[in-house]
């Protein structure tokens, strides 16, 4: 029994998704840091890389060496985002992504439970 129960609840909302982002594209997605509130995860997508297709909650990243990543939505729609240092993104959903570049793009998520 959780003694928080908005914890067990948010914790949940992971549990839930069989292709969470840290399970499915573990290759990828690293959680540096977890509380109540957020998981912060370290995204490093070597050039050419292709991920499995994968889910996120909503979420800010902060773009830590730029590069040029292909996003596949499970609509097959793809969109691809030139990425620049710096940069704050935001986005929730599924998702498969490859490195479209010829640099290895890093990223910081930051994913919202609540």
């Amino acid at each position: 029994m959780c003694a928080k129960r908005g914890w067990c609840y948010t914790l949940a909302m992971f549990l839930d998704h069989e292709d969470d982002a840290v399970g499915a594209a573990g290759e990828v997605h690293q959680a540096i840091f977890e509380n109540d509130k957020i998981r912060v995860l370290k995204v490093i997508m070597p050039p050419g890389h292709k991920t499995l297709a994968h889910w996120h909650p909503k979420n800010m990243g902060y773009v830590v060496t730029a590069g040029k990543l292909r996003f596949t939505l499970p609509t097959g729609e793809i969109r691809d985002a030139d990425l620049a240092k710096g940069q704050v993104t935001s986005g929730e959903g599924s998702h498969s992504v490859q490195n479209i570049g010829d640099t290895e793009v890093e990223v910081l998520q930051v994913e919202f439970k609540s």
